[in-house]
């Protein structure tokens, strides 16, 4: 069998139309899966955007937290000497005294 150029260009015409077929097959589905995957980072992106909104929810909250513990402990410390010093005051023990620093 014996190819001619008319055979030729028709057989090249019918692998071309074939071609152009499963590119534009194969670029709608690359389309869309682009399109799920923008739409997925989106979502990822909102989520992230939340969680760092509770992060620093959790931050401002941690703070108060720190300087409320501080100040427990302070006013503890404060009960514990004032107690202390009431009860050396009036046990006639002034020489248990804590000395103050001198300047």
């Amino acid at each position: 069998m014996e190819i001619n150029e008319s055979k030729l260009k028709e057989i090249l015409s019918e692998q071309r139309n074939e071609f152009q077929h499963f590119m534009g097959i194969l670029e709608e589905k690359n389309s869309s899966q682009f399109q799920l995957m923008g739409e997925q980072f989106k979502g990822i992106k909102e989520t992230l955007a939340t969680v760092m909104e509770d992060v620093s929810v959790i931050n401002d909250d941690l703070s108060i937290i720190k300087t409320d513990i501080q100040f427990i402990k302070i006013m503890s410390g404060r009960d514990r000497t004032l107690e202390n010093n009431y009860n050396i005051l009036f046990s006639g023990k002034l020489s248990d005294l804590p000395r103050f620093p001198q300047f």
